[in-house]
């Protein structure tokens, strides 16, 4: 970067969700001017939350990833912007639980632990339980120390075979193929595969190595809540930027990307209050952390963004939700639940094959469902500790287009109501403690995030979406940088904040 005086800002980040925060703080730290600008009238994307009748809920997070293991090299990120020495954290009670009818199943976030106790609860299946667990280890380093960006990743090419071999031969996996060479047992499979929703809709189109990646990292450093919900990570780290020079502008949308002599010359920005507001800014190098159908066929000009178009134009989008958020008049543990994160299996998912079926089906009634209990855990959402709860299932915005207002208003309702009827049948007297409640859809995601269809993970994390096939944080495009979900390393607000930070580092590089 030449630091050109003529320019207003040395970067412009568009959009201030983690990636963008992260890119932009790491930016800032290293004496850059950056620019964030932001739709939405606060920062955080998906790490959010939000008040409604007293009670503050989380919009997003369930868990952050391996924060308890030394050897995290992630842990470095956080370390350099002094996140962990200025939030709080706390370690979840467990991975997850399973339940269906008498199938109930806590799974530990200790990997030595967890296989320890799958062996007790599946005696005839230890060496399944510890090709699995094996698996996870070598997947976790090979991951996580895997270049991601396009130089590095050329260059050590010749010794992949050496160093990345597991990577390498299950490249094409899904986690379908893996679970079921793995094993014969049902009940084994839903168990390890219950929370591949947090992820994708269908083990058989999800990536393997991704589902190894993420499940590794938690099982090897533990899971953790950050306290006071992960709007407190947004907004740490965007003070960051303002206390170190930059500046985050909110209520303001990027309309183009402008270029000049085949180079990128700014960034036009409007008004989300006022549309008659309209600036252009200079700047030399960009940063996207808004949705990339959005920069692809939106923000750039034509002729630059042929060749994203026809390489990711068909590329398919991650699933949205249907989330209850539950206000509650006292804690879910005075009527029994124990349990921080349960994904509750309709009776009649029997067969590990019929696990996509049941994300998708249109029946919300057989959909698996997940419990976060907030009151649970030392959250600190709420300054009188008003105790709060989500439920959420798998969802598409298909189901709800084309609907009037009364007819879209109706239907969240029954909807909700069916999930909490089911709800009742894991957790009897959960209906009678709820004070108030929200409901989002994948159109209310939709609407704050502007990610089209309301999806969660960019593109979805898909065997041909994955790894190599990833979109790169460098797009190709001179001064052009992706940070968020749609590209490497994949989606997740750990692993969006390392595109975001990584991203920072690149630019970085080749403009110091």
């Amino acid at each position: 970067m030449t630091n050109n005086k003529s320019n207003d800002y040395d970067v412009v980040v568009i959009g201030a969700g983690l990636g963008g925060l992260f890119a932009g703080a790491k930016l800032a730290k290293e004496g850059k001017r950056v620019l964030v600008v932001e739709q939405h009238s606060i920062p955080g994307g998906y790490a959010t939350q939000f008040k409604r009748k007293g009670f503050v809920f989380e919009a997003g997070l369930h868990a952050w990833d391996g924060l308890f293991s030394d050897t995290n090299p992630n842990l470095a990120i956080l370390d350099d912007l002094n996140i962990r020495d200025n939030l709080s954290f706390v370690r979840l009670p467990e991975f997850y639980h399973v339940q269906r009818g008498d199938l109930g199943f806590t799974l530990a976030d200790d990997i030595a632990l967890a296989e320890k106790e799958l062996c007790q609860r599946f005696p005839r299946e230890p060496k399944a339980i510890k090709r699995y667990m094996e698996l996870l280890v070598r997947l976790r380093k090979e991951i996580l120390n895997f270049p991601i960006t396009p130089g590095k990743t050329l260059a050590m090419l010749p010794l992949a075979p050496i160093l990345y071999p597991t990577i390498l031969k299950n490249i094409f996996s899904t986690l379908h193929n893996f679970l079921d060479r793995l094993t014969n047992n049902e009940d084994l499979k839903l168990i390890l595969s219950a929370n591949t929703a947090y992820y994708h809709t269908d083990p058989k189109k999800y990536a393997l190595l991704h589902y190894g990646g993420a499940q590794s990292i938690y099982l090897s450093g533990g899971c953790a809540y950050i306290k006071g919900g992960s709007y407190k990570l947004a907004q740490y780290v965007s003070s960051f930027i303002e206390s170190h020079g930059g500046t985050v502008l909110f209520n303001t949308s990027a309309t183009k990307i402008p270029f000049r002599n085949s180079a990128i010359s700014g960034v036009t920005m409007q008004s989300t209050r006022d549309s008659s507001q309209i600036n252009e800014v200079s700047c030399e190098v960009v940063v996207a952390n808004a949705n990339m159908p959005t920069v692809i066929n939106s923000l750039l000009p034509k002729e630059k963004s042929a060749k994203l178009q026809k390489r990711f134009g068909t590329y398919q989008l991650s699933h949205s939700a249907f989330c209850i958020y539950l206000g509650l008049k006292k804690p879910l543990h005075t009527i029994g639940n124990n349990r921080y994160c349960a994904f509750i299996l309709p009776k009649e998912l029997t067969r590990f094959s019929d696990l996509g079926h049941h994300n998708t089906t249109k029946d919300y009634t057989k959909k698996i469902i997940s419990l976060v209990d907030y009151s649970l855990i030392e959250a600190n959402l709420n300054e009188d500790n008003a105790p709060t709860a989500s439920v959420m299932v798998v969802d598409e915005i298909d189901q709800w287009e084309g609907l009037s207002p009364s007819e879209y208003k109706e239907k969240k309702e029954r909807v909700a109501d069916s999930l909490m009827k089911e709800m009742e049948n894991y957790l009897p007297g959960i209906s009678q403690l709820v004070a108030h409640r929200e409901i989002a859809t994948p159109k209310t995601f939709e609407r704050y995030t502007l990610n089209p269809g309301g999806c969660i993970y960019g593109y979805a994390q898909s065997v041909n979406q994955i790894g190599p096939k990833r979109p790169n944080i460098y797009s190709s495009i001179p001064g052009l940088y992706f940070a968020s979900a749609w590209t490497k390393p994949g989606g997740g607000l750990s692993p969006v904040s390392k595109s975001g930070y990584t991203a920072a580092c690149q630019i970085l590089k080749k403009y110091s």
